[in-house]
């Protein structure tokens, strides 16, 4: 909450501000906060409650809920640390995808004719092993992408993968040729991915010509209950701090707040 200026047109209000993303990740099978006994983990892990999430801190030697309520934070992948199984297919590099990188490992073409203002602006390129061999019947899974958009780029003619077809019914979007590789086109697909592991449709061709790249979703600014404003100013004083028994209510009276539950919805606002 932040403190206003008095009373309005004889109304007595108050402004919440609230901004209670959950702190580190959820435990594991639904577990209370009291199941972990490690100090610096327990600041980092928040419960699933009657289904409500609630922050865990550590207090008096013990884990426990301390509450705000939170939201469950957004998921925002590490492009470069999303891996790729059987690991026999990958071999670990990844760059920022632009013009001139070596498109396979096996193989000095480089990719060029990049869009970079497309949907692929700002995504990592995953180096795949094989240039066109050894690919049939493989079914590769993508790990730790979960909020990422996964871009799948094949060469048109014979030698697809059969992404033009499995692709698409395996919820894939068709982008058109967002880069080039040094003697052909590529052909793209992108998906947002919203599990953490992912398997990708069993490549059909005996021939495959293939790209991935991997684009994160960018975080949103974390909000900051000091920083919000309130306008006109003149009905705002500037002084903001945790909601709590006893402070000043408004800045022309001298009455304070009471009965406070601090362990109600409100708990952990900013006045």
């Amino acid at each position: 909450m932040q403190r206003m200026l008095g009373p309005i047109l004889g109304f007595y209000f108050f402004l919440e501000v609230r901004c209670s993303p959950c702190q580190g990740g959820q435990i594991a099978e639904q577990k209370l906060c009291s199941s972990v006994r490690d100090s610096a983990a327990c600041n980092e892990k928040y419960a699933l409650i009657n289904n409500k999430l609630v922050q865990c801190g550590w207090r008096q030697g013990n884990c426990l809920t301390t509450g705000p309520f939170c939201d469950k934070p957004p998921f925002t992948c590490s492009s470069t640390g999303a891996s790729l199984e059987p690991s026999q297919f990958f071999t670990g590099h990844t760059e920022p995808v632009k013009n001139g990188i070596k498109v396979w490992d096996d193989r000095d073409y480089v990719l060029k004719d990049f869009d970079a203002s497309g949907d692929m602006s700002g995504a990592t390129y995953y180096r795949l092993a094989y240039h066109k061999s050894n690919w049939k019947d493989a079914v590769l899974t993508l790990k730790g992408v979960e909020g990422a958009t996964v871009f799948l780029c094949s060469e048109p003619g014979g030698r697809t993968c059969g992404w033009e077809s499995s692709l698409p019914n395996a919820g894939f979007q068709a982008v058109g040729t967002l880069v080039k590789w040094s003697l052909a086109d590529f052909t793209c697909w992108k998906k947002t991915i919203t599990t953490a592991s992912y398997a990708l449709p069993k490549i059909s061709t005996d021939q495959c010509v293939q790209m991935l790249a991997v684009k994160c979703a960018q975080p949103p600014p974390p909000c900051s209950s000091t920083a919000v404003t309130v306008e006109p100013s003149k009905f705002f004083t500037g002084h903001t701090e945790p909601v709590k028994n006893g402070i000043k209510v408004w800045d022309d009276r001298d009455y304070v707040l009471k009965d406070f539950d601090a362990n109600g919805d409100m708990s952990g606002a900013t006045y």
